[in-house]
């Protein structure tokens, strides 16, 4: 299963429905069941929630951790399988 940051954003109960499905069918969704909004997680946990926003670590990700991310091949893999362009693809690393 895949879940992407940016479909949970958009759509939460969307992007949580299938993998539930397929984690733990039993438990289901409710229809009704909230989804805590950003201030409510960082109210657990204010260090792992950054701002809420997709791309936000374009400005965030040092330029030395940024190159070094993209110089792994596993990592160009998996961003190459999940659909997310490389910097020099035309999506500049921005500072």
């Amino acid at each position: 299963m895949v879940l992407r940051y940016e479909d949970l954003i958009r759509d939460p109960h969307a992007a949580v429905t299938p993998v539930i499905a397929t984690v733990a069918p039993a438990l289901g969704l409710r229809p009704d069941a909230a989804i805590p909004s950003l201030d409510e997680l960082r109210g657990q946990d204010d260090l792992f929630f950054r701002r809420g926003r997709t791309g936000s670590h374009q400005d965030e990700l040092p330029v030395e951790l940024h190159q070094l991310f993209w110089s792994r091949v596993d990592n160009q893999a998996a961003m190459d399988l999940l659909g997310y362009p490389r910097p020099d693809d035309g999506e500049a690393w921005k500072h």
